[in-house]
């Protein structure tokens, strides 16, 4: 007959310590409960691919040296800017946008075209990325030296 050994209370505490903090100690990041990774984006928006449900699919694309986007946000009561950051690796090179809502607290839903131009080290990568503020999944601008439309 198996005997059940009861474990201590300290060891069901550990477990659920290590499960809660993991395994690199407790770190900070600055994300909504839908993981927004409000550090880096800045202000929540999102990327929109097309204008209504039934319209065509229209993915950010770079035309000649400039990013067009559609983005939506919450506001209209005051002034949003849109910034581009990058970083470049072996990868290639990864944009994404930051958002600064100007403290605009109205909640109407925004659509707007971004028109952004892309500085020169940008431009001279055969990879670019753009990250997405609320998928994990990036979308692919250039590969490999050709444009993406």
């Amino acid at each position: 007959m198996m005997k059940k050994v009861q474990k201590p209370a300290v060891w069901s505490a550990l477990a659920l310590l290590v499960l809660t903090v993991g395994c690199d100690g407790p770190h900070h990041v600055d994300e909504t409960d839908d993981g927004y990774d409000a550090e880096r984006f800045g202000s929540p928006y999102g990327i929109e691919t097309n204008e209504a449900p039934v319209a065509p699919y229209e993915p950010p694309v770079i035309v000649g040296d400039t990013l067009v986007v559609m983005v939506t946000y919450a506001g209209g009561c005051a002034e949003h800017a849109f910034e581009l950051a990058s970083s470049t690796g072996n990868e290639g090179t990864r944009v994404w946008l930051r958002h600064d809502d100007g403290g605009d607290d109205c909640e109407a839903l925004v659509r707007d075209r971004l028109r952004i131009p892309l500085p020169g080290h940008v431009l001279g990568s055969s990879r670019i990325h753009l990250l997405n503020p609320n998928e994990d999944i990036p979308f692919i601008l250039r590969w490999n030296g050709g444009e993406t439309s």
